[in-house]
């Protein structure tokens, strides 16, 4: 690289050779381009159609960088230092900047995921905030010169979106997609889950089904919640609690009628563990309850409780199973 930069300031490149180049640029880091330029700097030399003054100055100047004692200490040194620098940095600063942002430009899809047992807040570049909860992820375009914002979504997210009625906010989900102008709400796609929710804090959202050949549209109004059965492609709309939908994003376990194998599949997400129910009569049992700032086993104490069972923690693997003096 560094000879085609040096060829490319004194003109003597070809256009393949300039295309070369533009290869090179856009697979080149912003440290290894620094390191280039530094080397074309120090070895820079001026031509002979510069007089002797100006040469010398420019010797000065070079010292002055190389020790890191850069003083300009007349205006006179500053003009010759400005009239040496512009044909140089001018072009090189142009075209370097040019081609990073037109490669910039065609890769601003981003991904942000979340390792299970944690949680992050996301700003996306409309200034909407996101909320993702354990083992999610979301995909987002950076370009704002796009007709809409549209985003993917694997796992749960809170989403609070900033107003803009000329560009539509779109979460895209495997199953559902939910569009809206300027709202807050929460939406739980987990792809180990058999039913989808979108659960509506403020404003207004549309939901539309993706099923192949029936596709179905719901417009949720504040706090109800539509629930999609993966199974059977069902939809159906309920009235629901804020608390309930949102009490993640506070660290809080809150279930309302929900089954073992539901909170099951919470507890792996939130305490990153694998838990294995040997106890099949109990999986489908419902429970209600909170837990708030509570250990794994605090949590299967309460349950167990509950349920009759017993279990066992082995590292980062729980067993439950069924209490033997239930068999007696």
């Amino acid at each position: 690289m560094y000879q085609l930069l040096s060829a490319f300031l004194t003109q003597k490149t070809a256009k393949a050779e300039n295309k070369e180049m533009d290869q090179l640029i856009r697979h080149t880091t912003d440290e290894e381009l620094g390191s280039v330029l530094s080397d074309l700097w120090e070895d820079y030399e001026l031509t002979e159609s510069y007089d002797s003054e100006i040469k010398t100055s420019f010797i000065q100047l070079k010292h002055r960088i190389r020790i890191k004692r850069i003083r300009m200490q007349t205006i006179r040194f500053a003009k010759y230092a400005a009239i040496l620098l512009l044909p140089v940095l001018s072009i090189m600063t142009t075209y370097l900047l040019i081609e990073r942002k037109e490669y910039r430009s065609e890769n601003t899809y981003f991904t942000v995921h979340v390792d299970p047992g944690k949680s992050s807040d996301v700003i996306l570049p409309d200034g909407s905030k996101v909320e993702l909860n354990s083992e999610s992820s979301i995909s987002y375009n950076n370009d704002n010169k796009l007709h809409q914002r549209r985003v993917s979504l694997q796992g749960e997210a809170h989403f609070k979106v900033t107003k803009n009625p000329k560009k539509p906010f779109i979460v895209s989900t495997t199953f559902f997609d939910v569009e809206v102008l300027g709202t807050t709400f929460n939406v739980k796609t987990y792809e180990s889950d058999d039913i989808n929710t979108v659960a509506l804090m403020e404003g207004r959202v549309k939901l539309t089904t993706l099923n192949q050949g029936k596709n179905t549209t719901v417009y949720l109004a504040p706090n109800q919640k539509a629930i999609y059965n993966k199974k059977t492609g069902e939809l159906t709309v309920v009235g629901m609690d804020n608390y309930s939908e949102t009490a993640w994003m506070k660290g809080i376990l809150a279930f309302h009628t929900e089954t073992l194998h539901n909170i099951k599949l919470e507890l792996e997400r939130k305490y990153n563990v694998h838990i294995s129910l040997n106890y099949p009569s109990i999986e489908y049992d419902s429970f209600t309850g909170v837990f708030a700032n509570k250990t794994l086993g605090e949590v299967l104490d309460n349950l167990k409780i509950h349920y009759g069972f017993e279990y066992a923690i082995h590292d980062n693997k729980v067993s439950i199973y069924q209490d033997k003096k239930v068999l007696q």
